[in-house]
């Protein structure tokens, strides 16, 4: 069941697990690149999704595991601690006022997870791949 929360309503939860679908984490890069991402904290299930008309992001919380979340293969090459602790979140508007970037910072103060939308798919990367 979606949930009518603000991800600002998540600070304090554990992130539990992040999982993919259409997972391309083999790429050069070594980011994870998908269709959609879910990342399950200890209370909800946040599902992102890019926008292909206009190349932003979106998001939705449930409650419950949604249906989808079991389609979806584990994060693998993403040196993530269990039990991470979402502290704060960012939201990037590009130049012409969309919506493509979220970044949250897990056990700190500054970003450690990024999600960015190009071309209509999801990138995630780590911070300490920057």
């Amino acid at each position: 069941m979606v949930e009518n929360k603000k991800l600002e309503d998540l600070l304090g939860e554990r992130i539990l697990s992040i999982k993919a679908l259409n997972d391309e984490s083999k790429n050069a890069n070594n980011m994870v690149q998908a269709d959609i991402i879910f990342i399950r904290t200890e209370h909800h299930f946040i599902e992102i999704v890019p926008i292909t008309d206009s190349d932003e992001l979106d998001w939705n919380i449930y409650k419950g595991e949604p249906e989808k979340f079991k389609n979806c293969t584990s994060i693998d090459n993403i040196s993530l601690d269990v039990n991470s602790k979402l502290n704060y979140t960012w939201f990037g508007t590009n130049t012409n006022g969309y919506s493509d970037l979220i970044a949250f910072a897990l056990n700190s103060l500054k970003p450690s997870l990024i999600i960015l939308c190009e071309g209509s798919v999801l990138k995630l990367f780590h911070a300490q791949q920057f």
